[in-house]
């Protein structure tokens, strides 16, 4: 079974990123980052 988690890291109003980690018996690894910019 792999279980996955995703953190959302809020870096100010217009900025987050969102980052996925997948959990194997091998242990913990990042999937992947994700960067958001807002343009007004």
């Amino acid at each position: 079974t792999i279980r996955k988690r995703t953190v959302v890291t809020l870096l100010d109003d217009d900025h987050h990123t969102m980052e996925t980690y997948f959990e194997s018996p091998q242990g913990e690894f990042k999937g992947m980052e994700i960067q958001y910019e807002r343009i007004a």
